[in-house]
């Protein structure tokens, strides 16, 4: 009675054991694939941050345009003085 009890409760162990071994390779998986999503979202946030850098420097070449006058040499519509 003794040994089967033991057999039991060792097959149980060898069970909980088994699933921590899953659980752990699932975990792994879902860390690998969270690596490389963070890793394409790293690459698209630094070009985006390189897209702004580039809107902003048209702006504001633009908005300098306007200061001097932004006719582009064009005085159709404006009076010359």
């Amino acid at each position: 009675m003794r040994q089967e009890s033991i057999e039991n409760r060792l097959s149980r162990h060898d069970r909980e054991l088994n699933d921590i071994r899953s659980v752990i390779k699932e975990s792994m998986k879902l860390h690998a694939a969270s690596e490389r999503r963070m890793t394409r979202l790293e690459a698209n946030i630094e070009r985006l941050e390189r897209a702004q850098a580039k809107t902003e420097a048209t702006l504001e070449r633009f908005i300098r345009s306007l200061e001097r006058g932004g006719a582009n040499g064009h005085t159709k519509g404006r009076r010359v003085e």
